[in-house]
């Protein structure tokens, strides 16, 4: 171990700016001991002050490329043309995070917006336009862009549904290519390569996929958020009980799931033109969480012309014990048995009246999981290595074993602060595979 630690220590201490590369080849992540000991190195290479040294300091991101070895620079595959996809990026802090998902997983035939939330420091915003900045210099036809909304994101306000909304109209604008959309926190990271995630989304082209589930008391609903102002520039959320609010437009059931969605484009685009969808999103808007609950209802509308001209009819249609086999699962939770991940399929037909709700929603168990199909994202919830946040465990290395396990495609709650080592090995880890996959391929078709 003590070797190890005066390795990349030694490495990081001649270098004023070592490579992404040369930290993950002097990086022993099979010894926990020797990661933690070089955490203060590790966090500093993460920092936005380093991240900004590696940007605006360097000859306008000309030698960027060489510091952060990128994904980026691998000749664009048949597979990329053919199913591009667009991600938005929601950041507050941790810009390095974002650094490395861009290394390991920024494609030029993709398109990424990113939202700064206004409240974040100014280094956060400083680090994230000159990252972006690099990117689009090196990539002028890729449309990454950060959307400007001025917007200040409040957790379990509707600010947060806005933001994403907001990069989901620009992209539509933006390009015309791009598949499917995904909505990032920024503190997620890619469990597998790009090229897993978009074999698996592209294997359900057609699918919307999100967590779908049942609130029997609507209490989000009996609850309103607002903002107020604390003095001296601060401001919070106020909450408190909603006693007037009125009964949700169209008679709509109101569903429950996770914010985090892979969303086809036709679903995409009903979401910004329908005016349904538009009342909707003003009435969830004094709600608490509306995240939670807008994707997840929206998911059930089936929406058809009415009989007059400019009119709709509106049915909310569920085929929640069916979507357990096959589908995809955005988010595995295991926090408590009671838990469910049920996701609906597009074009279900079975009507609510015939199928009544209560009976369909049951979870199912299947071997030696709750789920079947594939996992997206891999939230941890209880036996945390580390500390918690809002019942969420905050990833260390030692969580890194399980959630790779888990078979998702993503995992978030990683943070620069507690342990930028689980970050780094993770995107050791992805680069390895990456590597492996590169030499595999090259072995299939030698020149």
């Amino acid at each position: 171990m003590a070797l190890n630690v005066w390795r990349i220590s030694w490495l990081l201490a001649k270098s004023r700016n070592p490579s992404l590369d040369t930290i993950l080849d002097s990086l022993n992540c099979s010894d926990a001991n020797s990661v933690s000991a070089d955490k203060p190195w590790l966090k500093n290479f993460l920092s936005e002050r380093k991240m900004l040294e590696r940007t605006i300091a360097m000859e306008e991101c000309d030698s960027y490329f060489t510091m952060i070895s990128s994904q980026a620079l691998h000749q664009v595959t048949e597979e990329e043309t053919n199913f591009p996809l667009a991600f938005s990026h929601l950041i507050h802090e941790n810009v390095g995070i974002l650094e490395m998902f861009l290394s390991t997983h920024f494609r030029p035939t993709d398109t990424h917006c990113i939202v700064i939330d206004q409240k974040s420091t100014v280094e956060v915003q400083k680090a994230t336009k000159a990252v972006v900045n690099c990117y689009q210099r090196r990539f002028p036809r890729n449309p990454m862009f950060i959307v400007d909304n001025n917007i200040s994101v409040y957790n379990g306000h509707i600010s947060i549904l806005q933001a994403e909304l907001d990069c989901l109209e620009e992209l539509e604008k933006r390009n015309k290519e791009w598949k499917m959309f995904l909505n990032l926190a920024g503190n997620d990271l890619p469990l597998v390569s790009m090229t897993k995630i978009r074999e698996t989304l592209s294997n359900h082209k057609d699918q919307n996929n999100f967590d779908l589930g049942f609130t029997p008391t609507n209490s989000h609903q009996k609850i309103r958020l607002e903002i107020v102002d604390n003095g001296e520039g601060h401001r919070s959320l106020r909450e408190y009980p909603d006693t007037e609010k009125a009964e949700p437009p169209c008679k709509l059931f109101i569903m429950k799931g996770y914010r985090n969605v892979a969303l086809t484009r036709d679903f995409a685009t009903f979401l910004l033109k329908s005016h349904m969808v538009k009342v909707f999103l003003e009435w969830i808007s004094t709600t608490s969480h509306p995240a939670e609950h807008f994707y997840a209802t929206m998911g059930t509308i089936q929406e058809a012309d009415g009989p007059e001209d400019g009119t709709k009819l509106i049915t909310q249609r569920f085929d929640m014990q069916k979507s357990i086999a096959s589908q995809i699962c955005f988010r595995e939770h295991l926090w408590r048995p009671s838990s469910h991940c049920m996701l609906r399929k597009s074009g279900c037909n079975v009507d609510l009246q015939k199928s009544p709700l209560m009976n369909n929603m049951r979870q199912e168990y299947i071997g030696n999981n709750w789920f079947a199909g594939y996992c997206l994202r891999k939230s941890k919830w209880s036996n945390c290595a580390g500390s918690s946040r809002e019942r969420k465990c905050l990833i260390t290395l030692q969580d890194s074993p399980e959630i790779r396990e888990s078979g998702c495609l993503f995992a978030n709650e990683f943070h620069v602060d507690l342990d930028p080592g689980a970050i780094m090995c993770q995107v050791k880890y992805v680069k390895a595979q990456m590597a492996e996959s590169d030499a595999q391929s090259k072995d299939l078709n030698p020149m």
